[in-house]
């Protein structure tokens, strides 16, 4: 097999300047004004539900702001395509879906970080970022 190792000591060569292949900024500005970029969607839910912890594949997640949700205070929980809220106070499910297995682990969980998801929460909904909490 033949390799290359290139010493950074070395010359590089001779140099020659290519011209601009990117487009003006003024090209690259919309020219339509109802034409709005839309910024990832997971870049929004990072900063508006940050992740508090992982474990056996589930991300649990607290939103910020969010106590008109549910009107209860609860986590977002998520395992491969399955999503639910659920409740701190006693471990059911609000709305979505886990599987059995990953729910009880979930309520496990809920169960012995009770008071730091709590706190957590009520740091949450006046809108400070919540604490990471231990896995299961």
């Amino acid at each position: 097999m033949n390799s290359r190792h290139y010493n950074a000591d070395s010359p590089i060569g001779k140099l020659r300047i290519i011209p601009d292949f990117l487009p003006s900024p003024e090209n690259l500005v919309f020219k339509d004004k109802d034409t709005k970029a839309t910024p990832s969607l997971n870049r929004i839910r990072d900063q508006t539900m940050p992740i508090i912890s992982m474990f056996y594949g589930i991300i649990i997640r607290l939103f910020l702001i969010d106590n008109k949700h549910h009107n209860l205070p609860h986590i977002h929980a998520k395992y491969a395509e399955f999503e639910a809220s659920i409740n701190i106070k006693d471990g059911e499910i609000l709305s979505g879906d886990l599987p059995r297995k990953q729910l009880r682990l979930v309520q496990a969980w809920i169960e012995l970080h009770r008071d730091e998801l709590t706190a957590d929460w009520e740091l949450a909904v006046s809108g400070e970022s919540p604490y990471k909490i231990a896995p299961l």
